[in-house]
């Protein structure tokens, strides 16, 4: 017999047309369905989004995610592949845009309109919208000190991203999940300590790249660089249509 929660899983895949879910994506949904504050933290290409994406299909109506991004063209393409499952979303670049919570699923925003602009704010405010939030999201998190912190006495670069923590405030009972694929120990306990997560449940995983090898050769004599060069350049050569499943990169030193 299924359980609910294989019932929710099921739900998701048959959702996003996809055949399983990895043992990353069933904790971090899990944990959204606790409405725990997540930190994820794997590699490139590992499916973290799809940990936020699955919420308007396993929480109850009415239901919106609030997601920040470093970038246009991250929300864009995001909007893109939400839309083509059937989802209304809304990307914000401005805060002179008035939001129908009720009509969307997904709003994406970057952190100078979530947290710095007065219109958008007094939105985020009415009980209408706290009622409809599920969820913040924090995407590329590690962007939380690369960019909103100083570096070598210079300001911030976006001082904002330093500032998304103070969304705590106005949304008390909402969860926060941040994304990311760079961050080490110390740099995650510095982000969730500026997000303010608590009680957070951490996911990782490691950065190994099975399809990646590096090889090292110490040769005597650059005449026999040649010697050792020429065959792999052959490969190239001979591999031209693979070149995006087998590349080399060649340093000399």
């Amino acid at each position: 017999m299924a359980t609910s929660i294989d019932s929710t899983f099921s739900l998701i895949k048959n959702k996003f047309t996809i055949e399983c879910l990895s043992e990353n994506q069933k904790k971090s949904i899990q944990a959204v369905l606790d409405k725990k504050d997540v930190f994820i933290c794997t590699k490139t290409g590992s499916g973290k989004s799809l940990s936020y994406e699955s919420v308007p299909v396993i929480v109850s109506d009415p239901v919106c995610v609030l997601i920040i991004a470093p970038l246009n063209s991250i929300m864009d393409e995001q909007k893109k592949k939400l839309e083509g499952f059937g989802f209304r979303c809304a990307v914000i670049h401005s805060g002179q845009e008035d939001i129908d919570v009720k009509a969307v699923k997904f709003i994406f925003t970057s952190p100078e309109i979530a947290v710095g602009d007065t219109k958008l704010r007094k939105q985020f405010y009415t009980t209408e919208f706290k009622e409809t939030l599920k969820l913040i999201v924090v995407d590329e998190a590690h962007t939380v000190l690369q960019w909103g912190e100083s570096h070598e006495g210079n300001d911030p670069f976006r001082e904002y991203f330093s500032r998304i923590g103070e969304l705590r405030s106005v949304f008390l009972n909402v969860p926060v999940m941040a994304l990311t694929a760079t961050a080490s120990p110390l740099k995650r306990k510095r982000i969730m300590k500026s997000l303010c997560l608590n009680d957070c449940v951490t996911i990782l995983d490691s950065p190994d790249r099975t399809n990646i090898k590096i090889s090292t050769a110490k040769i005597s004599n650059i005449s026999k660089a040649q010697d050792y060069f020429t065959p792999l350049l052959d490969d190239v050569e001979t591999q031209k249509t693979q070149l995006s499943e087998n590349t080399y990169f060649l340093y000399i030193d």
